[in-house]
């Protein structure tokens, strides 16, 4: 009778927890079964890594790839525990010998790494964030994957406490930024005869919220990454430049300092306010791609430009 008790009590449960998630990914349509919760995940991105581990799940991680950077304080404790499959992308043998049952990361990693057509015909379950595919991805798109997270590993109070205490940090942001004046601003990355730049989505949707501007969103480019031309940051005249930062990261772009020095010695950007006013924020790239760090950045950037909560 005990026997069949448990049996009954593990069917029962198999049948609450199941459900399907339909995404596209790279142009193509699939249906993911979920009929329990992942035991060996593995991680093809920083930034989905540091939101599992975020969300108390290293022990359900059979391994992470792409380290763009240091990781998280916060996470990076648990990131220990979490054999590390490959520098960059695994290829797929490498993939496979972890033995995964489910597989995570930004859609490029299933491109440019493994393609995700393998790994659906390897019977490997998927999620890929929809903050890191949408154009328009916005705080809300990024809660939704922490929900999503939640719901495939069952831990879904965790997700939605986490997510409910990040809400609460962004109003009382809001709050203290209401009403202030409007700043503008330039995302520089990389570049030198042309500027690799933020256009649109998370990034610009992040800082509207406390009156940030943008110079290039609104100009009809409709996407997130790409190059624009110094004239028209010239144009613009922006308040500040934000910095990306790679110093302590696998690529090989320059770090914060060298930019802003290179700035400084370029004879048609040093008469723009923010350069002759110091106004640079710098910022490492996961604090401005969807994942654990925007709330974070979201702060910084308040208290950088309004001196609040200091």
């Amino acid at each position: 009778m005990k026997k069949i008790a448990a049996i009954l009590l593990t069917t029962f449960s198999t049948m609450l927890f199941a459900f399907t998630n339909s995404q596209e990914i790279n142009g193509v349509k699939y249906d993911f079964n979920f009929d329990k919760a992942p035991q060996r995940a593995v991680s093809m991105s920083q930034f989905t890594t540091e939101i599992m581990l975020k969300l108390g799940l290293k022990d359900n991680m059979a391994g992470t790839a792409f380290l763009e950077e240091e990781i998280y304080p916060s996470v990076a404790s648990a990131y220990k525990e979490v054999p590390v499959l490959a520098d960059k992308w695994p290829s797929l043998e490498e993939l496979l010998a972890a033995d995964p049952d489910f597989v995570t990361g930004w859609e490029v990693a299933f491109k440019k790494g493994v393609d995700s057509k393998m790994i659906v015909k390897n019977k490997i379950n998927m999620f890929v964030p929809q903050s890191s595919i949408d154009f328009n991805a916005d705080l809300d798109t990024l809660f939704n994957d922490f929900l999503m997270f939640g719901k495939i590993f069952n831990k879904e109070k965790e997700a939605q406490d986490y997510v409910n205490s990040e809400k609460a940090r962004v109003e009382e942001i809001k709050k203290s930024t209401a009403g202030k004046k409007e700043f503008t601003y330039f995302i520089y990355d990389s570049g030198t005869d042309k500027a690799f730049t933020v256009f649109e989505g998370f990034t610009p949707n992040l800082l509207k919220l406390i009156n940030g501007k943008n110079i290039l969103s609104g100009k009809g480019v409709e996407k997130t990454w790409g190059e624009t031309s110094w004239e028209d940051v010239i144009a613009a005249d922006p308040d500040y430049f934000i910095i990306v930062d790679y110093s302590t990261g696998i690529r090989e772009e320059t770090d914060s300092e060298s930019k802003i020095k290179a700035i400084k010695a370029n004879p048609k950007l040093n008469e723009l306010k923010a350069v002759k006013n110091d106004k640079f924020i710098r910022v490492k790239l996961a604090e401005i791609v969807p994942g654990i760090r925007n709330v974070d950045f979201f702060e910084k950037v308040a208290k950088e430009v309004y001196q609040v909560n200091e």
